[in-house]
């Protein structure tokens, strides 16, 4: 296996990894670096026409800010990710594609482009093993940094590499930690905060001193702005934020500027992706449409504003974004203060200003900074000593240890600290892994061998997803599929076109947002589909071998909020009934 980075060795940002296996060839994590002349990753040896898979670790800029530049230049492959992080990255590089346009009159890819990569974008559960290439299996691990981000680990015959993306292995108040029921040969780690002294508080002291800080500052008639990242920190402030209210230690305005709302909703479609505490929230609500946060409108009516607020808004490093508005109108007074809650990249402005610099230019002009600069790390990356348990805690040491994503102290340090297996990863330095095991064990679908089985199940159990990924996996020919079907099934199904099986949908409706995508997605592929709206019966068939009828939707949130109950049918005549009652009614649908 040879393994060589385009970007993100000894840097944060433009994440990009390259990965040869035999004849297999693929991309891990392709992003940009907003603060630096060298933004985005070095694709000049890399032929996309040979590539066989782009795989994306999470939503963040820096690591899927370039995926769409690969369709602007002709590749036409898989993307592999997580269902949230298929529909935050949208959302993401649609946002980096109009600011570029707009300040430099240029973008390395447009709308069109992004739109193609979520049309093949295959969005995995985790703990999903899915073979992407001959003898190659990928399964996405919970990395606990953000909603959807993911572990990657590929195995073949010979090994087993693991790609930690960004991890958080400490209490967050919206994400699990960072999954480590994992074995793998050779460990790519990040090491963001990888210093010796990189050692984070815990939550409930940051989440003080964050209150008293507005509260001092609400005192003397100023306002907080918060620089926040959209995806990731702007949650775990404002779930801060909301407890402090609830608790009476928190008394002012606090608005909500940027991308947060149309993030904030999608957060609403993946509770069970969160921790338990946040999941149960979400039974009542979606908690950041709390009402203590009000989302701004009209930015100049709170520019305005004479009377204390906080502001929450993007971006996080103060790079671009409704923050530097905020900050042109309201740094020059002493009365305000600007709390940054996260890593600041070395060039950005929000690192010029933690480093005690007091006159910057923003938008070519020169502002004089008086409000107080305050720093709480508020981290949803590891910090030194959870990034060398990390390595330590997997089910196996890692043989190879190679650290990325972290600037050139961090790296050095923390390969001290995890000793002679752990490597600096060079740029464009090719590293050929030998082979280091032998043998894996791909899952292939049994049932049993009763001719009609009862399925119950409950809340937050998979049993109806397990025996529908059973059936996709196992059908030779033809599948039928009737009533609502979102994307959490995509990714199965077309596996099974590109074996040749004939895939039949009759959707009950198209119009509900996870639907449409369901819909647009495999009609690409090759689906045959129809629409009939009073078709209620939830039907899956394989061949004529196995029915499934159930009162399940099919879709994600059946499979982990209701209580559901069907038939698995096996017996040859019972199918064929099935089938023709199915057949029935497509012939009375209309074909889309």
């Amino acid at each position: 296996m040879q393994i060589k980075w385009l970007g993100g060795a000894e840097e944060v940002g433009r994440s990009c990894v390259y990965v040869k296996e035999n004849n297999f060839k693929c991309i891990i994590d392709c992003g940009v670096k907003l603060s630096s002349d060298d933004m985005y990753p070095d694709l000049s040896d890399i032929n996309f026409s040979e590539l066989d898979a782009i795989i994306v670790s999470h939503g963040h800029l820096d690591h899927c800010g370039y995926v769409p530049f690969f369709f602007a230049h002709g590749y036409n492959g898989p993307v592999y990710a997580t269902h949230p992080t298929r529909r935050i990255s949208k959302v993401i590089q649609e946002d980096f594609a109009y600011i570029q346009k707009e300040e430099t009159g240029w973008a390395p890819y447009w709308r069109d482009d992004v739109r193609n990569t979520k049309k093949h974008t295959v969005a995995l559960d985790y703990n999903e093993k899915i073979e992407i290439g001959k003898n190659i299996f990928l399964t996405f691990y919970n990395a606990g940094h953000i909603l959807g981000s993911a572990q990657v680990l590929l195995e073949t015959p010979a090994q087993s590499l693991l790609y930690s993306g960004d991890i958080n292995t400490s209490k967050s108040r919206v994400m699990r930690v960072a999954d480590t029921n994992i074995i793998t040969d050779t460990l790519i780690l990040e090491s963001t905060y990888g210093k010796n002294n990189d050692v984070h508080e815990p939550i409930e002291d940051n989440e003080k001193r964050l209150i008293e800080i507005i509260n001092e500052t609400i005192e003397h008639g100023g306002k907080v702005v918060i620089p926040v990242f959209a995806i990731g920190r702007a949650q775990n402030i404002l779930m801060s934020l909301k407890r402090a209210c609830e608790a009476g230690d928190l008394h002012c305005p606090i608005f909500l500027d940027g991308m947060l709302t149309q993030i904030n909703q999608i957060y609403d479609d993946y509770p069970e992706w969160m921790n338990d505490e946040m999941y149960d929230l979400f039974k009542k609500g979606n908690p950041f449409e709390s009402p203590f946060f009000t989302n701004v409108h009209q930015r100049k009516k709170v520019l305005n504003l004479t009377e204390p607020a906080v502001i929450v808004t993007t971006a996080g490093m103060m790079s671009g974004g409704p923050v530097l508005s905020y900050f042109k109108k309201w740094a020059a007074e002493s009365s305000n203060t600007f709390a940054l809650v996260g890593y600041q990249v070395e060039g950005t402005l929000g690192r010029m200003l933690v480093d005690g610099q007091r006159r910057v230019v923003v938008d070519d002009k020169e502002v004089d900074v008086n409000a107080k600069i305050a720093s709480i790390n508020f981290s949803a990356h590891a910090d030194s000593n959870g990034l060398v348990s990390h390595a330590k805690n997997l089910k196996k040491m890692p043989k190879n240890i190679f650290l990325n994503h972290g600037e050139p102290e961090s790296v050095r340090e923390l390969a001290e600290a995890l000793g002679e297996s752990a490597v600096v990863a060079k740029l464009n330095t090719t590293y050929t892994i030998k082979e280091a095991r032998t043998g894996f064990e791909p899952i292939e679908p049994t049932f049993t061998e009763e001719k009609i089985q009862l399925v119950i199940t409950t809340p937050r159990d998979e049993i109806i997803k397990g025996y529908l990924i059973q059936m996709i996996r196992s059908t030779r020919k033809h599948m039928r599929i009737s009533g609502y079907v979102d994307t959490a099934l995509t990714n199965e199904l077309i596996k099974a076109m590109r074996r040749g099986v004939k895939l039949s949908i009759l959707f009950r409706h198209i119009t509900r947002p996870s639907n449409k995508d369901a819909f647009q997605i495999l009609k690409s592929h090759g689906a045959k589909i129809s629409e009939n709206k009073d078709m209620h019966a939830r039907i899956v068939i394989s061949d004529n071998r196995y029915a499934f009828i159930s009162s399940s939707d099919l879709t994600r949130d059946s499979f982990y909020d209701h209580f559901e109950a069907g038939f698995l049918v096996k017996d040859e005549d019972k199918v064929e009934k099935v089938i023709s009652f199915y057949e029935k009614v497509w012939q009375e649908s209309c074909e889309l």
